[in-house]
């Protein structure tokens, strides 16, 4: 009898340790109602997200031959002399290549190079920031996309037999009264456009037919020598044969 007695407290307390472990067991999986586990849930919520759009790059043909390097890649290829006469360069990734102070009173001679760049169309392929006494000369720009090359501030930026084509929104935009253009051409390839030759930061030439009433619509004409002001207008149809003043 005495040994039963103990058997049958064996059973309990063996029953009650496994009634015991399920309640653990339970109690640790169980999601209370309307309150869902979301402790492995990523924060969508937005806050300090970045939901900037940034504008495509757009594609360029290829062309046989022709070397694929970064525009940061580019950069330190002009800086150390390293182009090489005649070459060809493709830069796909859309950067700018940005001269800055540390090309003051430099001279890149770009030794007739075809360097061809596709652009944002909110950017440029070239910028030059800030940079006073910077000269660049002697290369065939084939831009597609926004803007050949771009000058925020600085001063006596020399540029000189660059040839700028493709299809792109303009040439040369700067932001600068003592910037000097020389012997620089300016024509969009078969089918392509370009909107603008050099205008200053800010200036608006001319304007797309579908802006507006297309019998009325015409080509901007801006006259040799004459200088398009920042922020001035010069609308489609019209032609300007004496310098526009800056808009302020």
């Amino acid at each position: 009898t005495e040994r039963m007695m103990k058997l049958k407290k064996r059973v309990s307390c063996m029953f009650l340790l496994s009634l015991l472990l399920t309640v653990c067991q339970l109690s640790s999986c169980y999601i209370f109602p309307g309150k869902p586990d979301d402790s492995n849930t990523p924060d969508v919520s937005g806050t300090g997200a970045d939901l900037t759009t940034v504008a495509e790059i757009p594609e360029i043909p290829d062309m046989e031959g022709s070397m694929i390097v970064s525009g940061s890649e580019l950069l330190s290829m002009i800086r150390d002399d390293r182009i090489a006469e005649n070459g060809s360069y493709t830069v796909r990734d859309g950067k700018e290549i940005v001269f800055d102070a540390t090309d003051n009173n430099k001279t890149y001679d770009l030794k007739n190079a075809v360097i061809r760049l596709a652009v944002r169309p909110d950017g440029s392929g070239i910028l030059l920031d800030k940079t006073n006494h910077l000269t660049l000369r002697n290369a065939r720009l084939l831009v597609y996309g926004g803007t050949a090359l771009s000058m925020e501030g600085g001063r006596n930026a020399v540029l000189s037999e660059l040839h700028v084509s493709g299809n792109a929104q303009a040439g040369f935009v700067l932001d600068s009264n003592s910037a000097s253009v020389r012997a620089c051409s300016f024509c969009s390839e078969e089918n392509g456009v370009l909107e603008n030759a050099v205008i200053a930061k800010g200036a608006v030439v001319g304007g797309s037919p579908s802006d507006g009433d297309v019998d009325k619509w015409g080509v901007a004409v801006v006259a040799e020598g004459v200088r398009i002001g920042r922020g001035a207008t010069l609308a489609a149809k019209e032609m300007a044969d004496e310098d526009l003043p800056d808009v302020k």
